[in-house]
């Protein structure tokens, strides 16, 4: 499993302010967004699992998500590194 995190947070942005209708923000492209998301990885990680066993190990590749993420206790309590 690899989960870009660059692309998802910038179209997640986009797609949940529309979804959602919470823009509060325009790009340089004139591209409205929510600029408030927040995404906690170790919810999506365990969403994307779904209790399948994993072949091998996930990465997430791009900015390290914040200490107080579930990632971090969900990667520990699996045994992930």
């Amino acid at each position: 499993m690899f989960v870009d995190n660059s692309n998802f947070y910038t179209w997640g942005m986009t797609n949940v302010g529309g979804l959602e209708n919470l823009y509060n923000a325009v790009n340089k492209a004139g591209i409205q967004y929510f600029k408030n998301l927040r995404i906690d990885y170790g919810r999506l990680l365990k969403l994307i699992i779904n209790n399948r066993e994993v072949g091998s190990m996930p990465y997430f590749v791009g900015s390290r998500p914040p200490s107080y993420d579930s990632l971090w206790k969900y990667v520990e309590k699996k045994g992930l590194k």
